[in-house]
């Protein structure tokens, strides 16, 4: 009888769910967005029984103080098959995709799990899959998060509130049976809920929070959620630019600086601006343009469970004490610069320096961040690695005295993990003596000139023969045009990038093809002239040149190459993953390659004038 009453139970609620999701396909939707709430299209792999099962998903659908659109599920994963698994998988429907900009898996610890998008489609919907970090046996179970921040949120401002929607789905879209699903919508404190969906019976409804639950839950169960509301209080904020740069040194502590526009997208005004650093990071300075900025305050923040392995500290900056709130509207730029130990995330020995750390983790906002940049220095008298980074950066720069990685981000989340490995080697003799050896080395040179000049005058007549001067106005501009070039290429890779993950729209992927290739053309007639010049000079200088063309259009083949390739993997012509993986790498490897060779044929062009 019992059982009975759960089987009916069960298909009461899945005839239940199809029913509100075709009611909320009709009554939900922004403007202008056809794919928000659409049925999932044809699948590339059918939906199969996938061995093991969820017992437990705690979901929390989010939207922090600060405007973070989030959805955090808390996955209690079960083996009751027979054979060893090692994946994990989940799925999103088009609209989340389209909206999606950061996804991370974590074990209760703080460990960072590796997640990937598969190339195929699970009953229609693009589908990722979590490595467990181990194997996991029948009859075992495991607990982790699984992390997704989005791009999503619909805010309009008016004289008395900020009204806020957003879409996302009820319940995490998954292969697997799910034993029991509980899922928590949290919303900003004082906030006024309006209008949601679905209207399940028994959902509570309480002060800035909806929750639902659902008991045997079948694969792949698509629930829409819309959620409407009001809030006069929480400060809605985002970085419309940031620039971190940290510099690396062998024997002092490191320097880090954090460069932000911050700007108010909603209607409280903004009296304080916090960053997250590590624990150990000291000698806090604020500044903008007008001067130093007072009302800094440093808390360390407690150890809990989840982030165990991470020590930190929120900076907080009143700007109530000599600047101005951040009214709705209005932006804020100012830098925060700090020094860090270097002994945490640093090892050496016999001439080598090994550095480990996530890049993005020295110094973090609790808010979205758009077109982020971190630039990670070593001083240039050291010799630098590449081939074990872990992520790669995305352009190398060479400016006061040191060599950048750069890591660019068209947006990001509070969460955003970009690991790197750096190995370098030095010289101390470099790092300290440099100063003396060029000392000597020109005395000597100074010396042996003026013996040799002595000498050649007692035995011969002096001619005055033609001189040529290395037009070095032509080198200036050559120089500077090609490194705009050169960013633009790497802006084409970043967008190429962005449009195959789904970061950025169609139309916004063609307008902005459009006006790269527009800028290169120009670029490319600019050029000309000076480049010219410096072939007609002849020597070195045309032998540099006539290398950075060939480079040029090696690169350009192996870019085509690779798209040919992800092409070739997406249709089937290519089966193999392992087989994929290892012309990508060897690709990817021999763009690295020619990144460097042209970016030292530009710095020997540029040591003329320098």
């Amino acid at each position: 009888m019992r059982i009975s009453a759960v089987i009916a139970f069960a298909c009461t609620f899945i005839i239940m769910g199809s029913l509100i999701a075709t009611r909320s396909m009709q009554r939900v939707g922004n403007p202008g967005s056809s794919d928000l709430l659409q049925a999932p299209a044809s699948s590339d792999l059918p939906a199969t029984t996938f061995p093991g099962k969820a017992t437990h998903i705690q979901r929390v659908v989010a939207i922090d103080s600060f405007g973070t659109f989030y959805t955090k599920d808390t996955v209690t994963f079960k083996n009751d098959g027979t054979e060893p698994i090692q994946e994990y998988y989940f799925c999103l429907n088009q609209y989340q995709v389209n909206n999606l900009y950061d996804t991370i898996a974590k074990l209760k610890t703080g460990a960072h799990l590796q997640v990937e998008r598969i190339i195929y489609n699970l009953n229609g919907f693009n589908t990722w899959r979590v490595l467990l970090p181990n194997v996991l046996f029948p009859g075992e179970t495991i607990t982790f998060q699984v992390w997704q921040y989005f791009n999503a949120l619909d805010i309009t401002v008016d004289a008395e509130n900020a009204t806020v929607q957003f879409n996302s789905s009820t319940f995490a879209i998954i292969p697997y049976q799910t034993d029991l699903i509980e899922t928590a919508i949290k919303l900003p404190p004082s906030s006024v809920i309006q209008e949601y969906l679905p209207d399940f019976p028994g959902a509570e409804s309480g002060p800035n929070s909806l929750d639902f639950s659902s008991q045997l839950s079948a694969p792949f169960n698509n629930i829409e959620l819309y959620v409407k509301f009001i809030n006069n209080i929480a400060t809605f904020i985002e970085n419309e630019k940031s620039i971190k740069t940290i510099k690396v040194s062998t024997n002092h502590a490191w320097k880090v600086s954090d460069h932000v526009v911050v700007k108010n997208v909603g209607k409280a005004s903004i009296t304080t601006l916090t960053f997250t650093v590590p624990r150990e990071a000291t000698n806090f300075k604020a500044k903008d343009s007008i001067g130093i900025v007072n009302g800094l305050s440093v808390q360390e923040i407690e150890d809990t469970v989840e982030n165990e392995d991470v020590k930190t500290k929120n900076v907080t900056i009143n700007l109530k004490s000599n600047r101005y709130v951040i009214t709705s509207g209005k932006k804020l730029s100012l830098t925060l610069s700090f020094s860090l130990p270097a002994k945490d995330r640093m090892s050496n020995g016999a001439g080598q320096n090994i550095v480990l750390f996530d890049v993005y983790s020295i110094s973090r906002n609790p808010w979205i961040s758009r077109d982020t940049d971190v630039k990670v220095g070593f001083p240039q008298a050291n010799t630098i690695n590449t081939d074990d980074l872990l992520s790669m950066p995305d352009e190398m720069d060479f400016s006061d005295g040191f060599q950048y990685l750069v890591f660019k981000e068209s947006i990001m989340g509070p969460n955003s993990y970009k690991p790197i490995n750096v190995q370098y080697t030095y010289s101390n003799f470099q790092l300290q003596g440099r100063p003396l050896l060029l000392a000597l080395v020109f005395g000597v040179i100074t010396s042996f000139f003026i013996v040799s000049t002595r000498l050649l005058r007692s035995t011969t007549r002096e001619y005055v023969g033609p001189k040529r001067d290395i037009p070095i106005d032509e080198l200036r501009e050559f120089t500077s045009i090609f490194e705009e070039k050169v960013g633009l290429y790497l802006s084409i890779e970043r967008l190429n990038e962005d449009f195959g993950r789904r970061k950025i729209k169609k139309r916004e992927f063609i307008i902005k093809i459009k006006d790269f290739t527009k800028k290169l053309k120009t670029l490319d007639e600019e050029i000309a002239y000076s480049k010219k010049k410096l072939i007609d000079f002849g020597g070195r200088l045309k032998e540099i040149i006539e290398d950075l063309d060939v480079l040029e259009a090696e690169r350009q083949s192996v870019q085509e190459s690779l798209l040919r390739l992800e092409s070739q993997y997406k249709t089937g012509k290519i089966k193999s993953r392992i087989a994929f993986e290892r012309l990508y790498d060897k690709y990817a490897v021999r763009l690295k390659k020619i990144q460097t060779a042209i970016d030292s044929g530009v710095n020997e062009l540029k040591s003329y004038y320098i």
